[in-house]
């Protein structure tokens, strides 16, 4: 795949300004997510990635937007429940939307992390018939892990709201596998050892 990124952290930082953020509960669809969207040319640029990679698994096309994910499809039936269970679930919407916005999500790119993933409950029936949040995934993807301190700030706040999400898998999927259904945000991933 060649040299991507460089070893310099400061070439590799990037800035995100602080910004009013609130969780996905717009209309009927209300899926307690949240993604930060992470301006294309600044991960282009810095890492200076092709747009077709081809490995030995196929052909992988270079993502249209990149974002770092904080809350997924994976944590969504648990916040969900979590905050039905308070005694003020507006608050609890509240004190996470006041979190999102007021912590700083700037990282640093990590290219010597860069790697290829494999999405081991991949359901290419659900990919080609869109079903589900399974329709966005894909096969395999490229990611790169970011070291993102307000990650781990903001799962702490959770945590104190009585939501554990566990331990924060920080990553920005660069590329997925052209594999011709896949519309792919990549792979919703939890525990990259596993996959």
């Amino acid at each position: 795949m060649g040299t991507i990124g460089s070893p310099h952290l400061k070439e590799n930082e990037v800035t995100l300004p602080l910004q009013e953020r609130s969780i996905n509960l717009d209309g009927d669809y209300q899926d307690y997510t949240y993604i930060i969207p992470i301006p294309l040319e600044q991960i282009r640029d810095k890492l200076n990635l092709p747009e077709i990679v081809n490995l030995e698994e196929g052909a992988f096309n270079r993502k249209n937007e990149f974002h770092v994910t904080v809350l997924g499809f994976h944590t969504q039936e648990l916040i969900r429940q979590k905050i039905a269970e308070t005694k003020s679930p507006q608050q609890s919407v509240t004190e996470i939307n006041k979190a999102l916005s007021e912590i700083d999500f700037s990282f640093t790119l990590l290219p010597e992390s860069l790697k290829l993933v494999r999405n081991l409950q991949y359901n290419p029936s659900a990919v080609r018939n869109r079903q589900g949040a399974e329709q966005y995934e894909s096969e395999y993807t490229i990611a790169i892990d970011v070291d993102m301190p307000g990650m781990q700030e903001f799962y702490q706040k959770m945590g104190r709201l009585g939501i554990d999400l566990g331990a924060p898998c920080t990553h920005i999927t660069l590329y997925i596998k052209g594999n011709g259904d896949a519309t792919g945000f990549g792979i919703a991933m939890t525990d990259l050892a596993k996959q």
